[in-house]
């Protein structure tokens, strides 16, 4: 057995506290606990019906957001008498901080404890998701990624959310909570001190294998590599709807949640920049003269997983307790505040759940709703198609591990710098020309952006077999970087607010059920049918470089399909919306 590192004994203490934690057992109040008085003042009203479920990731949180920006989007584009509510908050803060900062006073220490929350939650998946990428990628190859997303995190999501519901009928809330986020940073500490350092005598002896099925033979071979992969993708499906938003749920009003909402979408921004550093540190700590040289970095990037765990359970645990007291002097004033509020909200219809037949046939039903599930689908399908071909270009050039991680935590600061200003500017787009040109943007954006990216594997010598050049290599790595960059900047910015504006016309049975039908059937082949689509091309080429003709067709197939379904919803939105 590979000696234990001495920077092991401190991430086991930490795991340590958060048992104690878990167990409420005692644990030091940090600086700023009490800061989140008066954090609970009951349920907020339309934005949650959007609330993301159990199957959303850290690329989705800004979806949450997104209807209340497509209401304010909507609002200034409306009649001025429909502006009244805005011009009634740009009163109470003055017209520089309403745009800027519309948060009063007595609440800003309510939403900068949500947000550092939130901070946290996203720091931790942004630092797990690079290393998964790097992990998989360097060791199996970007293909694997499109079977692990199937046989690997699609079980694992299906099995927790059958966990987690038969846990929320046993365990109270606050139990719930420490027993769902616990074991994520657990297990982080368990594979650095364990499952790592001694991965040579845990791996199978599994010889490699050519073609598109050495690919799942190198991801059973590299078990451990495909466990933190799985275990990375479920926390950012919980972290960011089941801790994060779950709370969220329970906190904030409609009043403030209209102007809390836009700022959780923008600070969200912040957290992958300071991750995307974490990581390039991280790789700069790699010991040249080691067996294993990238054992440093994973100690190291989990020494700062387990910080910011310890500071999402010490915050909701301030949190929870802040709210007992909150609710007691409510209920000693007569079942004023919060008390009321979550009568008020408790009487919300709640979001049907359908199944995905029912779906399916009720998507059918309506061309309104069907073009909106084109449109879902249709992201899915060509972020997926442009992602996996981008990472195998870049394992092509970056072929060392270390290399790779640093790339990816560029491009995670990157994102997030971009993402910011994307989003500060890209609704304007909306506000000035309406939704029809918003939804129309994002498709041609895509396919102009993704058309160098092509043409450099294609035609620039790029091949499983070599590279002829070098340069045009790297030149395709970049073009790609900006193509993916921007591709999700503008999703965060046009798709998502045009998407939720356009339920805004809708009757209630349609909007709550057409809601309900694309996050079930729409959102799903969105994710899962580009992996698949990718995994025939695999199989029946040997990798995804030498399929890249076919994926280039079923791309633009998928962009000319989003394309008519956006000008159709665009015409159908502005009809419905005149009739009135």
């Amino acid at each position: 057995m590979a000696p234990v590192p001495r920077c092991s004994v401190f991430i086991v203490l930490l795991t340590l506290a958060f048992l104690c934690v878990v167990t409420q057992g005692a644990l030091p109040k940090i600086p700023g606990t009490n800061l989140v008085q008066r954090f609970i003042k009951g349920k907020q009203a339309d934005p949650r019906d959007h609330a993301p479920d159990a199957a959303m990731s850290e690329e989705d949180f800004h979806q949450a957001t997104a209807p209340v920006l497509a209401e304010d989007i909507t609002e200034a584009i409306s009649k001025p008498q429909r502006r009244r509510k805005r011009d009634m908050v740009k009163s109470r803060f003055g017209k520089i901080r309403a745009t800027v900062f519309p948060i009063e006073n007595k609440e800003c220490r309510k939403f900068f404890m949500m947000s550092g929350m939130m901070f946290f939650i996203i720091y931790v998946y942004t630092v797990v998701r690079d290393t998964k990428d790097t992990l998989i990628v360097s060791s199996c190859g970007a293909e694997a990624i499109t079977f692990l997303k199937v046989y690997g995190v699609l079980p694992a999501s299906a099995l927790f959310m059958v966990a987690y519901a038969k846990a929320s009928n046993a365990l109270s809330k606050k139990t719930l909570f420490y027993a769902t986020s616990a074991p994520f940073f657990i297990f982080y500490a368990v594979f650095c001190t364990l499952i790592y350092p001694n991965r040579n005598l845990l791996m199978p002896n599994i010889p490699a294998q050519a073609g598109g099925l050495g690919f799942m033979i190198s991801l059973v071979k590299n078990w451990d590599y495909s466990l933190f992969y799985v275990v990375s993708e479920l926390f950012g499906s919980v972290g960011v709807s089941v801790l994060f938003w779950q709370l969220a749920n329970e906190i904030i009003k409609v009043d403030e949640a209209k102007r809390f909402y836009p700022l959780f979408g923008q600070l969200a921004n912040i957290a992958p920049i300071a991750a995307g550093q974490t990581v390039v540190l991280s790789s700069h700590m790699t010991d040249p003269m080691s067996k294993d040289p990238f054992l440093k970095s994973i100690q190291l990037i989990t020494v700062f997983i387990m910080i910011s765990g310890a500071a999402i359970m010490a915050l909701y645990k301030g949190i929870t307790t802040l709210v007992d007291q909150e609710n007691a002097a409510a209920s000693a004033k007569g079942g004023e505040g919060t008390a009321s509020a979550s009568a008020v909200a408790s009487k919300k219809k709640r979001k049907p759940k359908m199944s995905l037949g029912e779906s399916f046939k009720f998507l059918l039903t309506n061309r309104y709703l069907a073009c909106m599930a084109i449109l879902v689908v249709s992201y899915g399908l060509a972020i997926n198609f442009t992602e996996v071909m981008w990472k195998s270009q870049v394992k092509l050039l970056y072929q060392d591990k270390r290399k790779y991680q640093q790339f990816m935590g560029n491009y995670s600061t990157m994102m997030g710098a971009t993402t910011f200003v994307v989003i500060f500017f890209g609704s304007q787009i909306v506000k000035t020309f309406g939704m029809k040109v918003g939804a129309l943007t994002t498709p041609i954006m895509l396919g102009l952006l993704a058309a160098p990216f092509f043409g450099y594997i294609i035609f620039g010598g790029i091949s499983s077999k070599g590279v002829s050049s070098p340069k045009a290599l790297q030149t395709a790595v970049w073009v790609g970087l900006v193509q993916n960059i921007l591709s999700k900047s503008i999703k965060y910015a046009l798709f998502d607010p045009t998407k939720e504006m356009a339920y805004i016309p809708l009757g209630q049975e349609e909007k709550t059920k057409g809601k309900a039908a694309i996050d079930v059937l729409a959102a799903r082949i969105g994710k899962s049918g580009g992996a698949l689509l990718q995994q025939a091309i695999v199989l029946f080429f040997g990798n995804i470089i030498d399929g890249a003709p076919v994926v280039v067709g079923l791309f633009y197939i998928v962009i000319f399909a989003w394309l008519f379904a956006a000008n159709s919803l665009g015409n159908q939105f502005e009809e419905v919306s005149k009739n009135k």
